[in-house]
């Protein structure tokens, strides 16, 4: 990583002028990702990257890698949508491996719980142990159903409002970001 200094003559850019320049370097800035802008303003502030565009390039390749996130926020809606899984349809999940095939089977069920299973090479079942909030439950399971009854979980009231505050910050982030877009492009 470049790091430099700061000196009268070289003051960081404001949010508004950091996507101006990001704009002009880049060929559709439609398709900038706010979550990706957001971590590469941040890294042209800590002066890990010389230019905005350097810095959207080192955001965008790095902002899955878990260590190099300072915190997951969560998301909700359309956000981060990897795949729609219809109902009593079963899914292939692949994970991304060079030297072997394995990944998920998963099914959303009929009464909203989900039916999972380990695959290895062939798309059937495969043994896996199964850890449930940190503790081992089994060490050969196969199938795993996820059953779901929120209201018969206790506290549910209150996680349901702070899964919906979470969804409320979210759409309030979304919009600030989209105003700030809007406020640059005016400029």
């Amino acid at each position: 990583m470049r790091l430099f200094e700061i000196t009268a003559n070289n003051t960081p850019m404001n949010r508004s002028e950091f996507a101006q320049a990001l704009r002009s370097s880049m060929r559709n800035f439609r398709d900038i990702e706010p979550d990706v802008f957001q971590k590469a303003y941040e890294l042209y502030l800590k002066n890990v990257a010389m230019s905005p565009a350097e810095a959207y390039e080192m955001a965008r390749s790095t902002i899955g890698n878990m260590a190099f996130e300072e915190k997951e926020e969560p998301t909700s809606g359309d956000r981060n949508i990897a795949l729609d899984l219809p109902r009593g349809e079963m899914k292939v999940l692949k994970a991304e491996e060079k030297d072997y095939d394995r990944g998920l089977l998963v099914k959303l069920l009929d009464d909203g719980g989900y039916e999972m299973a380990y695959w290895y090479e062939k798309h059937v079942p495969f043994p896996v142990e199964v850890v449930v909030d940190g503790k081992s439950i089994k060490k050969d399971a196969k199938i795993v159903e996820m059953k779901f009854h929120p209201e018969l979980t206790p506290g549910a009231e209150d996680k349901g409002l702070l899964f919906k505050m979470y969804d409320i910050e979210a759409d309030m982030k979304e919009l600030k970001d989209k105003i700030d877009r809007n406020k640059s492009k005016n400029k």
